[in-house]
C-alpha cells in the first residue's frame, strides 16, 4: 500500500510544450445530463475543460442540448444521438460517462457500447457505475476502464454491505481491481485507488467537501488527464489528488467548499503542484 504524494503527482502533470497547440492535449468525450440532472453534465464537462483538456465534446439528452449551449462556451455540444457520435468515439483519447444519465436501460446500452467499442481510457461514474449492478462480468479483461464508485453505489454492485466495506475497503479494493482487471477509484475519506498490481491512499480532500457535483467534477478532471496522456492509474492518481487539494486550500479560510469553486481553481491547483519543490 502507498500514499499518494505531492512529489508522485508532480512527477505525473504533463508538460506543457511552449509550442503545443489544442491537438497536443487530449480528444476529451463526455456522456453526461439529462433533463433532470444539467448540473452534472455541466461539472463534468467543466472538470475537463478546467484540467487542461485541448477538445472536450459533451454528448447529451438532446432535450438539453440548448441549455448546456449557453452554460458551456469552452466546449463542444451534441445530441448523444447525433451521427457524429461513432466518430467521436473512435477519435477520442478518453471517454466520461455516466454523471446525471439515470440508471436505466439507455445509459446500460451505451456502457456497453463503449466497452466493445473503444479502447481509450473509459471512466464510469455514477449511473454508469450502477447499470453494473448484476453485469460486472463485462469488465473483466479491460484494463481501460476506471471505475468511480463512492461506498453506496460500490456497496450496490458488488453486494457487500457498506458497513463491512468501510471496515475493509483496503483489501476488498485490491480484491475487485485484480478480478476485474480495472483501476478502482473507491471514494470516500482517505480514497483508495487501486488497479491489479498496486493500491494508494489519498489523504488530500476532508469532509468540507461533503456536497453535491464534487464527483462529477472528479470525473472530468480523470478524463482530462487520461486524455492528456496519462494511464487509467495515473491519471486517478493525479486527479483524486489535486481535487482534494484543491478543497484543501479552498477550505483554509471556509466552513465548506462546493464544487463550482473547485472547477475555479483548478488550474492554480495544478500549476501550484507542478511547481512545487
Amino acid at each position: 500500500m502507498n500514499q499518494i504524494t505531492r512529489k508522485k503527482v508532480k512527477s505525473l502533470i504533463p508538460i506543457r510544450k511552449m509550442d503545443g497547440h489544442k491537438g497536443d492535449f487530449g480528444k476529451v468525450l463526455i456522456f453526461a445530463g439529462s433533463k433532470r440532472y444539467t448540473g452534472a453534465a455541466y461539472l463534468c464537462t467543466q472538470g475537463a475543460v478546467k484540467s487542461g483538456s485541448g477538445l472536450v465534446t459533451l454528448a447529451t439528452d438532446k432535450e438539453i442540448v440548448d441549455i448546456m449551449q449557453i452554460k458551456l462556451n469552452e466546449a463542444m455540444i451534441l445530441d448523444n444521438d447525433s451521427n457524429e457520435i461513432k466518430s467521436l468515439i473512435e477519435e477520442a483519447d478518453s471517454i466520461a460517462i455516466g454523471p446525471g444519465m439515470g440508471n436505466n436501460q439507455d445509459t446500460f446500452k451505451a456502457v456497453s457500447y463503449l466497452i466493445g467499442n473503444s479502447s481509450c481510457p473509459i471512466i464510469l461514474d455514477a449511473d454508469a457505475v450502477t447499470v453494473l449492478e448484476g453485469n460486472l462480468d463485462i469488465l473483466k479483461g479491460k484494463t481501460n476502464i476506471i471505475l468511480t464508485p463512492h461506498v453506496g453505489e460500490f456497496s450496490k454492485i458488488i453486494k457487500v454491505s457498506q458497513e463491512i466495506i468501510i471496515k475493509n475497503k483496503i483489501e476488498i479494493a485490491r480484491k475487485f481491481a485484480e478480478e476485474f482487471g480495472v483501476t478502482l477509484i473507491l471514494k470516500g475519506y482517505n480514497t483508495v485507488v487501486a488497479d491489479k498490481e498496486s493500491l494508494y491512499i489519498n489523504t488530500t480532500g476532508s469532509s468540507k467537501m461533503a456536497s453535491g457535483g464534487m464527483g462529477d467534477v472528479l470525473t472530468g478532471i480523470i478524463a482530462s488527464f487520461a486524455g492528456q496522456g496519462l494511464s487509467p492509474l495515473e491519471a486517478s492518481l493525479t486527479s483524486v489528488y489535486i481535487h482534494g487539494y484543491a478543497g484543501d486550500i479552498l477550505g483554509e479560510d471556509s466552513y465548506n467548499v462546493i464544487a463550482t469553486e473547485v472547477l475555479e481553481n483548478l488550474g492554480k491547483t495544478i500549476d501550484r503542484v507542478y511547481k512545487s519543490e
